[in-house]
């Protein structure tokens, strides 16, 4: 995923079949840095269908690409509407939607 804006306005998190990236809590110390955790990895089989649901949770208007390396994925639904089937290699999120994709 990659953020359009050039300020300091960044997406906090998005979720990917309810899996995301986050930030593991400190102690307190102040020696101790916060850091995320690494993205979730998903296993596929070749020569299948998976549906996947993309979550923008922001509360920031900033804006985000969905992107999938070296694949092109089919968008079925926004905000839980149907939509007439695209394959793109990309598509743009604002903060409260909900897509769904084929891959």
């Amino acid at each position: 995923m990659h953020h359009f804006a050039r300020s300091v306005r960044y997406p906090d998190s998005a979720l990917i079949n309810g899996r995301g990236q986050r930030y593991l809590v400190d102690s307190g110390d102040p020696e101790v840095e916060s850091k995320l955790t690494p993205w979730p990895v998903y296993d596929l089989e070749p020569n299948k269908r998976y549906r996947f649901r993309v979550s923008h949770p922001g509360n920031k208007m900033c804006a985000f690409k969905v992107s999938v390396d070296q694949h092109n994925i089919t968008v079925i639904a926004a905000d839980g509407i149907p939509i007439i089937a695209r394959e793109v290699d990309t598509f743009t999120m604002m903060p409260g939607v909900l897509c769904l994709f084929h891959l």
